[in-house]
């Protein structure tokens, strides 16, 4: 893909600033960046979310088939429900690795071995003061780690090492922690922005630094409290990680996980590197997860929220109006991608513009002074309700305004 067709095609026009070779040039992302999706497990830990094991076979399927490249299936040590929703995800699969969440027990390993994965999570504190909790040091947790993983590698398993609350944890404590996994022979390491307390140049650093001082390849879980955790997670890759933890719609503790589909649409349109999921499957993706949590998309949410492509100011609207063409393509992204098409609304900010484009989607024509009078009964509608004009309010005034002369007639 060269340059131009990196910044701009039929489907988006984003800055061609982000393919000068004086930025790209202090990038070192991988070959074959993976995702691994913890909608199951990190998700469903948002507080008042519960999915049914048929909700999680139902959503492990959609990932699967977006071609999502791991999905972490659940914790089958917490109960059989869990258990019995994995095995049936594993079964149902056919391009997704499933992977299992486990503390660094035995005992969690073997259930999570009994429900048929491959491949699991290992989770323990980084962080001195969260093992105080456990009664551990950071020695001593690395210690129990090394002999969980190297247990869990004699069964077979793919094993990434969940040292959590990496990013408040000290350099000498994360590298124990990095010492310990490689000397076990842990397949990945894991770099977790626990709380969302990293800016992406400080994560980024850390990734980078833990990456020099160790052969296992890294992966990356953020956070989203403050709002950088797609731009730390992007950090974290171009600085070496070769995995990311996202999650649908960024649903999780908190202020919840790092969406799947913001980091997959940025690292394909910001940074040019497609990460081999099908796109065009993310909206349904997104629309499953919503209606399975309870937990609807924000309208100005990033990528599916409904005013991405909706226009209620009238100097928007003029283009759209004149030069439909040339509106579409000023878009970041083409609606009709998985949107449809943009949405002019009318509400207070409104225009001469938005009221013709209103009349000639119906098939009629006013003159100026209705054009007018119907301007200033749409914002006086707004204004009073504080929110958009329905099209049936919109009928209404159109039907009082055009009749009392009778000049109405279609296009």
């Amino acid at each position: 893909m060269d340059e131009t067709q990196s910044w701009k095609t039929d489907r988006w026009w984003t800055s061609h600033y982000n393919f000068d070779p004086e930025v790209t040039k202090k990038f070192a992302f991988q070959e074959g960046i993976e995702l691994h999706d913890v909608t199951l497990r990190d998700g469903e830990q948002t507080p008042g979310v519960v999915f049914t094991r048929k909700e999680k076979v139902e959503i492990a399927m959609a990932l699967d088939g977006a071609g999502v490249h791991r999905i972490e299936a659940g914790m089958p040590a917490v109960s059989e429900d869990d258990r019995e929703a994995v095995k049936e995800i594993v079964k149902g699969v056919t391009k997704s690795r499933v992977f299992a969440f486990c503390r660094v027990r035995k005992e969690d390993v073997d259930a999570s071995v009994a429900c048929g994965v491959d491949a699991v999570v290992l989770e323990i504190p980084a962080l001195s003061q969260r093992l105080k909790v456990l009664g551990l040091t950071v020695e001593k947790a690395a210690e129990n780690a090394v002999g969980v993983i190297e247990y869990a590698k004699g069964l077979g398993l793919f094993v990434v090492f969940f040292p959590y609350d990496t990013t408040r944890t000290t350099l000498d404590s994360v590298m124990t922690m990095a010492r310990a996994g490689e000397a076990a022979h842990a397949d990945r390491l894991a770099i977790v922005d626990t709380v969302g307390g990293a800016s992406p140049e400080g994560f980024s650093h850390l990734v980078r630094t833990v990456r020099s001082a160790t052969k296992t390849q890294l992966e990356v879980h953020c956070h989203n409290t403050l709002g950088v955790g797609v731009a730390n997670t992007i950090g974290g890759l171009a600085a070496g990680a070769k995995c990311a933890h996202l999650a649908v719609n960024g649903i999780g503790e908190g202020a919840g996980n790092v969406a799947l589909e913001e980091a997959v649409f940025a690292l394909k349109l910001l940074y040019g590197i497609d990460c081999g999921v099908n796109i065009d499957r993310l909206y349904e993706l997104s629309k499953v997860v919503a209606e399975r949590s309870g937990i609807g998309l924000a309208v100005n949410k990033p990528v599916f929220g409904k005013n991405i492509f909706r226009r209620e100011s009238g100097m928007v609207v003029e283009r759209y109006y004149k030069m439909p063409d040339v509106a579409r393509e000023l878009e970041l992204m083409d609606p009709a991608w998985f949107a449809g098409e943009t949405e002019i609304v009318l509400g207070k900010k409104s225009g001469k513009y938005s009221i013709l484009f209103a009349l000639r989607k119906r098939g009629l024509t006013a003159t100026d002074e209705q054009v007018k009078e119907i301007l200033e009964r749409v914002k006086s509608v707004s204004i009073s309700k504080k929110g958009l004009v329905t099209e049936s309010e919109l009928d209404e005034i159109l039907k009082n305004t055009l009749a009392k002369t009778g000049t109405a007639s279609p296009v």
